[in-house]
């Protein structure tokens, strides 16, 4: 029984892939004339030509590789920076500094899109790749900083304090000793964040105006059009943009599990 309802489980998970990928292969014709669910009879590959040419797929992915690279990065320094002075250096506010970050996981990221959205026009970042990276950064950051707090406790104090013996500074301890223990939880962090940010899609929508900024949730989007819409170029352009999660998340699995032991979410 177990192992018909984990079969079950997996069917359900896997049969949208499987719907995609036969719809990116079939023109409109072939899927509203025919069982939509059949394999195509003849795998039209123009659509992937066109979703990468004529649909400007490759920019939009590149949009969203530098945003979301970047994002990572930031917020894998901002919080492991963060985690690090509110649980290893002493000092008077930390604990409550640790709580004020904690507000960030309550608040709804609809409530704070306009008030966003006239704060980055101010400072000219809109439709840009900073205007998507500081708020993707922002809004992760509070349970990045979760994560590695937890890590943080878990790692002995006495390796910093031999450190310190031997004349090695904060900073030297930061990247020599306590950056290194925390390899397995930062890669869950960057998978998490990844995934956030490579499938968001109402801040892209709404502070990206031009095609040139478009990261891939809206640029396909913006490949319906007013009388007809190929489903199967943008079948296909959906193909494209879940390749690399798929990759990610095949390689990576391990570090994903092991990370989310190491950072026990304890602060």
């Amino acid at each position: 029984m177990v192992y018909l309802l984990l079969i079950l489980f997996a069917f359900v998970q896997l049969f949208p892939f499987y719907y995609m990928i036969m719809l990116s292969g079939k023109s409109n014709r072939e899927i509203f004339s025919e069982n939509s669910l059949a394999p195509p009879k003849r795998f039209q590959w123009s659509n992937y030509q066109k979703a990468l040419l004529q649909g400007k797929i490759a920019r939009f992915f590149l949009n969203s590789t530098i945003v979301t690279g970047a994002s990572i990065a930031l917020t894998l320094y901002l919080a492991s920076t963060a985690a690090y002075a509110i649980k290893r250096i002493d000092w008077k506010y930390s604990r409550q500094m640790g709580l004020l970050l904690l507000v960030g996981l309550f608040i709804p990221m609809h409530s704070v899109l306009l008030p966003l959205f006239l704060l980055l026009r101010s400072l000219k970042i809109l439709d840009s790749h900073l205007g998507l990276v500081l708020p993707y950064t922002a809004f992760q950051l509070s349970f990045g900083v979760l994560v590695l707090s937890g890590c943080i406790t878990s790692i002995p104090a006495q390796l910093e304090e031999a450190a310190y013996i031997d004349g090695c500074s904060i900073f030297r301890a930061f990247f020599s000793i306590i950056l290194p223990n925390m390899v397995p939880a930062m890669v869950t962090l960057a998978i998490l964040v990844y995934r956030f940010a490579w499938n968001e899609y109402m801040f892209a929508v709404t502070f990206t105006s031009t095609e040139l900024m478009k990261t891939l949730t809206a640029g396909l989007s913006g490949l319906k059009g007013q009388w007809q819409t190929e489903w199967g170029l943008i079948a296909a352009g959906m193909v494209i943009s879940i390749v690399p999660t798929v990759v990610f998340y095949s390689l990576l699995s391990r570090q994903i599990q092991s990370g989310l032991m190491a950072g026990s979410l304890k602060l």
